[in-house]
């Protein structure tokens, strides 16, 4: 795998820029009474990519981070099922103190048919999990809303009698989904961090997530940081020329493209060459007249 070109006192500089833009705003509503109270936010990260993938997934990449976006103690879960009745009896011998509410697959598409519905399902709770053998019809089931607000289910196994262990995993993890867009957003941490975790986050992060991404880092156009309603801070670009500027080193074989134009050039440089050496030529020629004798000069 290719060396992560990314500088941490860099990346690190653009997370205190953009907690320090934030505080602002947030002095800025206080003053003008816009906000009673302040509430905390996700820091994205965006992955832009070179080329757009195929073919998107419904099943998340889990990214193990330092610093937990999640907190455990305060996060409102909600666990869609296919089985509530066997759920709930896991549930009540071994307690997970985070999944506030069980809902089953069933539940789910007759009570919240409606757009308003959903969405305040959506907002109730901060996360959403779900097992892994309903994942595939979560996208149709839940809408367009979910994955808006960057809340799709994240599939555990329903196989243990303990969810606990499983459910801390998820808590501690954060999720690169590969949709059919030019970019990806994953969430890197919150604006209660400061700049030095989510600086770790980021660097901790994008060594797992290119080894999801085609060609790796070649395949990465772009990184920025920004929350659901800030600016975008650049912490990495690719110039889109970069892959076509082929250096021929000694021993190597030239990109084909590159072999390619550098023949074409060659063989239009021969041809006006040819040309302007025949018109040379011709010019230079001394008239004749009738008979093929030089006409002489008066």
């Amino acid at each position: 795998m290719a060396a992560n070109p990314l500088k941490e006192e860099q990346v690190g500089k653009a997370c205190a820029s953009l907690l320090k833009y934030i505080e602002g705003r947030e002095a800025a509503k206080t003053d003008k009474k816009e906000a009673l109270f302040s509430e905390d936010e996700y820091v994205l990260l965006v992955v832009g990519l070179t080329k757009i993938p195929p073919s998107g997934r419904n099943k998340p990449f889990r990214i193990k981070i330092p610093h937990p976006v999640y907190n455990r103690e305060e996060c409102d879960v909600c666990y869609f099922v296919k089985d509530t009745a066997a759920t709930k009896k896991k549930l009540k011998a071994n307690p997970v103190p985070c999944i506030k509410e069980v809902v089953s697959l069933e539940k789910l598409r007759t009570d919240y048919k409606d757009f308003e519905s959903k969405r305040k399902l959506c907002g109730s709770f901060d996360m959403f999990l779900c097992e892994a053998r309903i994942l595939p019809m979560m996208p149709k089931a839940i809408g367009k809303k979910f994955f808006l607000k960057k809340k799709q289910p994240i599939h555990i196994s329903s196989q243990p009698k303990d969810l606990g262990p499983q459910v801390r995993r998820a808590l501690e993890s954060t999720y690169f989904f590969q949709g059919t867009g030019s970019c990806s957003v994953v969430r890197i941490g919150t604006t209660t961090m400061d700049a030095d975790e989510i600086s770790a986050n980021i660097m901790k992060a994008m060594d797992k997530i290119v080894t999801h991404i085609p060609k790796e880092w070649r395949g990465v156009k772009s990184l920025h940081i920004k929350t659901s309603a800030s600016v975008a801070l650049p912490i990495y670009n690719k110039y889109p020329d970069a892959e076509n500027d082929a250096v021929v080193k000694e021993g190597s074989k030239p990109a084909k493209g590159v072999k390619a134009a550098k023949l074409s050039t060659t063989s239009a440089k021969g041809k006006v060459s040819k040309s302007k050496r025949k018109a040379t030529a011709v010019s230079a020629r001394p008239a004749r007249g009738k008979g093929g004798k030089k006409k002489k000069r008066r």
